[in-house]
């Protein structure tokens, strides 16, 4: 027991001493929600290997890895894995969150004392703003005829970002320049009252599509029931939606054929022709229903 807790504190001290004085071994950066690998070499007659993430305690040790797996928060395990062969330690993580960014040290341990050389990976995550909330005020003196300036504000985050609006489809334009105040991005929208609108914030000139837009979505009519009921700015595109579309398509034109037909029908029934030789023959009953019933089977 007094050996074990020797061993953290030992860990510990060297995590503190090597972050303050680090030149990292090698540096990562990467995007949230990527994945990432961080590699890690070590002497091969090491007989122990950790890991840790700066100086907290290490999260993998080669000696119990079998018995207790990776000493991590149950929201972290599964995105946590650990390979060990050919004296590298590999650590995968997928995805990669904000909070993942840290300085990662393996210590390797031989005849009882930690080595002198350490392997130390630098990992940065970048992210972009956050999700975007937006409020205004149907305000007769600010409104320029049936246009409303929208107020937007979202998070800022490590990589320049925008904030972007749609309404039918469209791309809205700016009331105002986008401004960075503290740790938020504002911008205020032309917004217009017919149609609901639908924001979001996106890399700086990585714009989202229509269909990708949802952070905010606002609905003219004023019912908030409603507004819940609007979650998708473009229905059309997904595939139940689509289906009922092609659908409801078939089944006009089909209808617009079975109109046409019996119109066609009664007409050469009604029709008088000089030459009684050349007119056209009406067609049997039976065969008159057995058309009929086929294009109302087409519309089912």
């Amino acid at each position: 027991m007094a050996l074990c807790k020797s061993h953290r504190l030992i860990s510990l001290f060297i995590a503190l001493m090597m972050i303050s004085l680090c030149r990292c071994d090698s540096v990562l950066t990467v995007t949230e929600d990527e994945d990432v690998t961080l590699e890690f070499l070590y002497p091969c007659d090491s007989y122990k290997v950790t890991i840790q993430k700066a100086n907290g305690l290490p999260f993998y040790s080669s000696v119990n890895q079998d018995v207790r797996g990776l000493d991590l928060p149950a929201y972290d395990v599964y995105r946590f894995s650990v390979s060990h062969e050919n004296c590298s330690v590999r650590v995968f993580i997928s995805p990669v969150k904000r909070g993942d960014e840290a300085t990662y040290i393996c210590l390797a341990y031989r005849s009882g004392i930690t080595h002198i050389e350490f392997t130390r990976v630098r990992l940065n995550v970048n992210y972009p703003p956050g999700k975007v909330s937006c409020t205004f005020k149907m305000s007769m003196d600010v409104a320029v005829g049936e246009w409303l300036p929208l107020h937007c504000t979202a998070s800022v985050g490590t990589l320049k970002g925008e904030i972007q609006c749609y309404q039918d489809s469209k791309r809205l334009p700016p009331h105002s320049r986008l401004v960075k105040a503290r740790e938020m991005l504002q911008q205020n929208i032309w917004v217009v009252r017919e149609y609901p609108v639908f924001c979001c914030s996106s890399i700086l000139n990585q714009h989202k599509d229509v269909c990708d837009c949802r952070d905010f979505t606002w609905n003219p009519l004023g019912n908030s029931s409603q507004t819940k009921a609007i979650v998708d700015p473009c229905p059309l595109t997904t595939p139940r939606l689509s289906t009922t579309l092609s659908q409801t398509k078939a089944r006009k034109f089909a209808d617009t054929q079975l109109i046409q037909f019996e119109k066609l029908q009664k007409n050469m029934e009604s029709a008088k022709p000089i030459d009684a030789k050349e007119a056209p023959k009406p067609l049997a009953p039976d065969r008159v229903n057995h058309l009929t019933l086929k294009l109302r089977q087409d519309l089912q």
